[in-house]
């Protein structure tokens, strides 16, 4: 059996343990092992961001090749949710955004949030496995298409995972981004809609399908 080594850096003890716990259960259900050797979770400074940025390195064990990892991401995509949601309509920007309730400096095992952490983890688990393996190759799509992009396949990500029962960001949630997004430079149109239906259903999956349909989207501003 291939090993894979689980990490997470740069999290207090408590809060990482955690986090480790649902990043050793999300590894086996996504079967990373056969792909990487390593994945580390490491949380650097910037709170209330939900992105997540990548490294990759490879290391060749006989006849294999697997690639090391390290996600980083705020720790904040681990808590419970400190703003109110937006919705499906575009709504202030998260700078604007109140507070639901104050809160202490630092982590505290409380604030953890296993189906954030878990919709996190699984959502861009994929991701990198999907950059791995190459079926999606971001140096193929344009500049001026990279944020639609990026959002039509961060949708077919979440309508992998629902179709095999794992978890992921939900379709309400994913309506909710994709509405913001789009909204903001366009009126969106039931065509539209049909191809995020198509893109959650998983009619939609090569990276030219995808690419193909974003610029059917409206136009986002460089």
């Amino acid at each position: 059996m291939l090993a894979l080594d689980l990490s997470c850096s740069e999290l207090p003890e408590e809060f990482s343990a955690l986090v480790k716990g649902h990043l050793e259960g999300a590894a086996k259900a996504l079967d990373l092992a056969a792909d990487f050797h390593h994945i580390e979770i490491c949380a650097d400074d910037f709170s209330g961001q939900d992105g997540a940025w990548f490294s990759f390195h490879s290391q060749v064990e006989g006849n294999n090749s697997r690639v090391g990892a390290i996600l980083y991401c705020s720790s904040d995509v681990f808590c419970k949710s400190r703003f109110a949601s937006p919705g499906l309509m575009p709504g202030v920007e998260i700078w604007e955004q109140l507070p639901v309730q104050a809160l202490e400096p630092g982590l505290i095992p409380g604030e953890f949030s296993g189906q954030e952490a878990d919709s996190f983890l699984y959502h861009n688990l994929i991701l990198a496995q999907d950059l791995v393996l190459e079926s999606l190759n971001m140096t193929a799509i344009p500049n001026s298409m990279a944020q639609a992009f990026a959002m039509a396949w961060s949708v077919t990500i979440d309508g992998r995972l629902s179709r095999l029962g794992l978890p992921g960001y939900s379709l309400l949630h994913r309506r909710g981004r994709f509405s913001r997004l789009f909204s903001s430079v366009g009126v969106l149109l039931p065509g539209h809609w049909d191809i995020f239906q198509s893109l959650w259903d998983g009619a939609l999956t090569a990276s030219a399908e995808v690419l193909s349909a974003s610029r059917q989207l409206p136009r986002l501003r460089p």
